[in-house]
């Protein structure tokens, strides 16, 4: 939707969403959202996002890292154009937001002063960047990272700035086009916006606009009919390809620009022009996104080359005759030699088998020729490449500032990885090694060996979002089922236990919906349970290994009933259960020894002071802290001060590595989705980065960083492509990771 002086315009052009087109192979199934707010004309707004977008699927890597590749790459092209700029005034900055669609997982980058909103039935969540800092200002940009799983009707908002307050966009998602659109009109004159709406499907994206026209694929002159003002002002959507043109020299640094091309397509561009400036017609002409040139045109093009060849191939046949007799001799002297034949006897080849042998000689000797040369030249290059690698390793060494040094690192990798089959070289292994080992000493980073945790696996459909540990065995909840399985240790591996009955169904006489949470059970007397789970409805049951049935405990409702029980977390025998869409954290003491009572009425964790609690995907609590993990990375922390609760609600991680800020509010390349908290002897909070597959440990209290865990590299099992769904740090120190029905563990030494 896009309103200037209250007036709907024809075109939004920089919003632009795209399929794969020639992707490397891990972005072959994702579907890519543009949304900016560079001041560039409308072509040159649609050609830059087009440009954008091939750079994003042509890059190798995970989701985040090539957003941030697609960003720094925008901020690089305003940058320079800024720096070539003497007057303030002629600087140009922008936003953008970027969304990735892969499968059911959204993930989505803020830069700029640009937001978003997405708006579904729980509510509305806002993404920002609270910098704010435009695009093209500095050399690294600022970026917000957020993830979130999407369902049917799902509604996302892409505005320019902050036309709306997120209470007011409550409910939107189930109007109509006008409904949308009245509300979102209000009293604005001026204002912009493009809408995603998510549904069920194959991955298709249909544009449905009844503000931006498309313009329709160009035909021959004489069929080409430009559009009226009315239509292009028409309600009604017109659903076909844009037009794409290039101009100057304004994507220079813009990886696919080609000055030729765009002088090609430029002068090609112009007929069309002509032809509606003499029938007087008002409107833009239509420009196809390819040049198409007319018959006539192809017809002298064609036969000045097929003049040319005849030339060449009758200059060619005038020397062969010449030398037919020389190359007769030749072979006739070279056969008599080398084959066996009669004394006296000459062999006569046929003109066709002497003028086939005299064409296909030379042309198997050039290409011969030309493949050692090209293989030898493009040895060449990679042992260039490898070289150059070595020496970004020497240079890094002997760097004191560490943040050159990861550079200088950095970019030795990416030469690395340019050197073809030199890689697997003793020499490109010592490169690869030596950068690795220096950038992980600079990360924090400790390689762990990781090997598949069953032998057989779980079914496709089991999806895991939630592990616990006790003792050896390993504890998973399959989000599909709602049901629990159990992983026994069996020497280093691990068995599935098929007897173990923890999930929906019948306990006490009541009927268990799926589980939507687990947690270790408290231990309690005449209790042999290992793991409790909660569902919908406020049921807590508790499974035991061995045992045919499960045992209840029905929890007694608050006052005003329950909204969504989304996670729960146990500590000392004290329950506390997240409900986000009543946002309250509900708070059940069990007895040691008759364990908890539906009787008890459950007591406010928050006062008066409650913290907006429907963007916390995961909560943990020891002794007498409760920490809370927000959708944008950052930390709530809570402690009972008397008689009330105390929060820091933006409590800063501590980050002394070399090169490092020092004090952080949230760390900057991660998504953090997961958290555990392990107990004494070792208290730390291990929080689940899902961008990069790695767990992060901190202490306690203070939130510094300690280390973070990465598969080894190279690895001997390689995770699926799919982001890790869950985790857990055993008692005997075994870290196990989740990727829907896959789970892999290392032993943390």
């Amino acid at each position: 939707m896009n309103q200037s002086a209250g007036i709907w315009q024809a075109e939004l052009p920089n919003f632009y969403a795209t399929m794969p087109v020639k992707p490397v192979r891990l972005r072959a199934n994702e579907r890519l959202v543009l949304f900016s707010t560079i001041p560039l004309p409308a072509h040159q707004q649609r050609e830059l996002l087009e440009r954008l977008s091939e750079g994003y699927y042509r890059y190798e890597g995970t989701v985040t890292s090539a957003l941030r590749s697609l960003v720094d790459r925008l901020n690089d092209f305003l940058l320079l154009r800024n720096l070539k700029q003497s007057l303030p005034s002629a600087q140009q900055t922008g936003s953008l937001l970027a969304m990735v669609v892969r499968g059911s997982s959204l993930y989505f980058v803020v830069s700029g002063t640009a937001q978003a909103f997405l708006v579904r039935k729980e509510g509305v969540q806002h993404w920002c960047d609270a910098a704010g800092r435009p695009l093209g200002q500095a050399k690294i940009p600022t970026l917000r990272f957020f993830r979130e799983e999407i369902r049917e009707k799902d509604l996302l908002i892409l505005a320019p700035e902050p036309y709306w307050r997120p209470e007011a966009l409550v409910g939107i998602h189930t109007l109509g086009e006008e409904g949308i659109r009245q509300r979102l009109q209000g009293d604005l004159v001026d204002f912009s916006c493009g809408l995603v709406r998510f549904t069920s499907g194959k991955g298709g994206i249909h544009w449905h606009l009844s503000s931006v026209v498309r313009q329709a694929p160009v035909k021959s002159d004489s069929e080409t009919k430009v559009p009226e003002k009315e239509t292009l002002l028409s309600t009604e959507p017109a659903i076909v390809p844009q037009a794409i043109s290039l101009s100057g020299k304004r994507w220079e640094g813009i990886p696919g620009y080609s000055p030729h091309l765009e002088q090609k397509e430029s002068e090609e561009s112009r007929a069309p022009e002509k032809n509606s400036a003499e029938k007087g017609v008002d409107e833009k002409p239509v420009v196809s996104a390819r040049p198409v040139k007319s018959g006539k045109q192809k017809q002298s093009t064609f036969a000045m080359d097929w003049q040319s060849v005849i030339k060449t191939f009758a200059v060619f046949l005038h020397h062969l005759e010449e030398g037919w007799g020389t190359v007769r001799q030749v072979l006739r002297k070279f056969g008599q030699r080398v084959l066996p034949h009669s004394a006296g006897v000459e062999i006569n080849l046929s003109p066709g088998v002497m003028l086939a042998i005299a064409l296909l000689v030379p042309l198997l000797m050039a290409a011969v020729g030309a493949t050692v040369y090209l293989e030898r030249g493009r040895n060449e290059q990679n042992r260039a490449y490898l070289a150059t690698a070595r020496q970004f390793v020497v240079q890094a060494e002997s760097e004191s500032d560490p943040v050159l040094k990861r550079q200088k690192y950095l970019e030795s990798l990416e030469w690395w990885e340019k050197s073809g089959t030199f890689k697997n070289s003793e020499e490109g292994r010592n490169v690869f090694t030596t950068a690795q080992n220096g950038l992980d000493q600079l990360d924090g980073v400790k390689r762990l060996t990781f090997r598949p945790a069953l032998r057989d696996g779980l079914s496709p459909e089991v999806h895991i979002s939630r592990m616990v540990a006790y003792l050896n065995d390993v504890y998973v909840l399959d989000q599909t089922s709602g049901r629990v399985f159990r992983l026994i240790r069996s020497g280093n591996d691990y068995e599935l236990d098929l007897s173990f009955v923890c999930g929906p169904g019948m306990a006490g006489g009541r009927i268990i919906n799926p589980l939507v949470d687990i947690a270790p059970a408290p231990q309690l007397a005449n209790s042999n349970a290992t793991v409790m789970g909660i569902d919908s409805a406020g049921n807590l049951v508790f499974c035991s290994p061995g045992a045919s049935t499960m045992d209840l405990m029905v929890l007694r409702a608050p006052g005003m009933g329950w909204g969504k029980i989304q996670h729960i977390t146990m500590n000392n025998r004290t329950l506390y259960v997240l409900d986000p869409m009543s946002n309250m954290v509900y708070v059940y003491r069990a007895s040691p020894t008759t364990g908890f009572s539906p009787d008890d009425d459950p007591s406010l964790y928050f006062g008066n002071d409650t913290p907006p609690l429907n963007e916390v995907v995961d909560l943990v609590a020891d002794v007498e802290h409760l920490y809370l993990l927000h959708q944008d990375g950052r930390m709530s922390i809570c402690s009972h001060s008397g008689f009330e609760v105390e929060c820091n609600h933006v409590a800063e991680y501590g980050d002394n590595r070399p090169g490092r800020s020092g004090e952080v509010e949230r760390f900057e390349e991660v998504q953090f989705v997961r958290m555990q908290a392990t107990q004494l002897p070792e208290p730390f909070i291990y929080i689940l980065d899902a961008s990069e597959n790695a767990v992060y440990q901190f202490s306690q209290r203070k939130l510094n960083f300690q280390q973070q865990f990465r598969n080894v590299e190279p690895p001997q099992v390689t995770f699926p492509k799919e982001s890790p769904t869950a985790f857990v740090v055993t008692p005997n120190r075994r870290l196990v990771l989740a990727f829907g029905n896959e789970l892999f563990f290392a032993i943390i030494q």
